[in-house]
């Protein structure tokens, strides 16, 4: 699961403008201190892992810990937002006279970074559909669009989900980063 937060700006070590990554056995950590000085924290984590911590600052300490970088020396201004889980896959990519793109119409663990790729190649894609049923729509507008949706996500999410299975392998992400 996914869960975010702002730390006050403070003496942290987060250069500005660099996004810090942290990988460890319960998930990933970035860290980037922003405009104003405070530094803005995101995380996946294993929900196992949240569960048994003692609280989400902990993991979130014990992995920045883990991939080198120094922990946090204040709490959360605001405390910690989280998300559901970070993977959504939806039956169809739409509904009657709608037509879903990017991360309404399903979404892979974001870690590599290709959703706004996946939007605007969707997008593109959708666009000469949505143009056809503009006036009177067509349920097998709907049909057309779910396949060309999932030929299109198939390619593409699959150096994604590489990605999140060499992430929760420790030993296989080392050897990745020195590769």
């Amino acid at each position: 699961m996914g869960l975010g937060s702002v730390f006050p700006a403070s003496s942290a070590p987060f250069e500005s403008g660099v996004i810090h990554m942290a990988v460890g056995r319960e998930g990933y950590v970035g860290v980037v201190r922003v405009e104003d000085g405070s530094v803005n924290v995101a995380a996946s984590l294993d929900p196992e892992a949240l569960r048994r911590a003692a609280s989400p600052s902990d993991l979130v300490q014990d992995l920045l810990v883990q991939g080198g970088w120094p922990s946090l020396p204040e709490t959360p201004s605001l405390g910690w937002r989280g998300t559901p889980g970070l993977t959504r896959r939806p039956e169809r990519p739409g509904a009657e006279r709608l037509l879903a793109v990017g991360d309404a119409a399903g979404y892979l663990e974001p870690f590599t970074g290709e959703g706004m790729f996946w939007s605007l190649s969707g997008a593109r894609l959708l666009a000469p559909l949505a143009a056809r049923v503009q006036k009177d729509w067509d349920p097998g507008v709907l049909q057309e669009w779910t396949g060309t949706h999932a030929r299109l996500m198939n390619r593409a999410q699959r150096v994604c989900r590489a990605t999140s299975w060499v992430l929760a392998r420790p030993h296989l992400t080392r050897s990745a980063l020195r590769v």
